[in-house]
């Protein structure tokens, strides 16, 4: 599908929310489409988009600030997608090691998963 007709579809909303999910998640989907899902109102479709590895830094700071609109539950799913995703940019994971969170479980699974990307990305920029 093309950016054109993704565009139309969706303002048409002739897209069903399995369609949008798959749409976030598969690795070869247009940056723009992902860019567009970025702020969609489906938890699992901002979840897919935060965690696909072809998401350019934009959408992925707006899949950030969707996830502060979430309960902290739902939001941390969000996070820890962008934790797990090297295409995240190292400014916005280490935001995320120093976020405060109430659960402890959830701060620790996101701080450990963005610890683990950014040595992921520093050893791919050394090869």
């Amino acid at each position: 599908m093309t950016v054109k007709e993704f565009r139309i579809q969706y303002a048409l909303g002739s897209l069903s929310t399995d369609n949008l999910k798959e749409l976030a998640k598969n690795k070869r989907t247009a940056k723009k489409i992902l860019t567009i899902l970025s702020t969609n109102e489906d938890l699992f479709v901002v979840c897919g988009v935060a965690a696909n590895p072809n998401t350019p830094a934009r959408a992925i700071k707006n899949t950030y600030i969707t996830s502060k609109l979430w309960s902290h539950k739902k939001g941390g799913l969000i996070r820890y997608g962008i934790a797990t995703n090297l295409s995240t940019p190292v400014n916005l994971l280490k935001q995320l090691i120093n976020m405060y969170s109430k659960d402890f479980w959830d701060t620790f699974h996101i701080e450990e998963a963005a610890k683990r990307t950014i040595k992921k990305i520093k050893k791919l920029k050394k090869i």
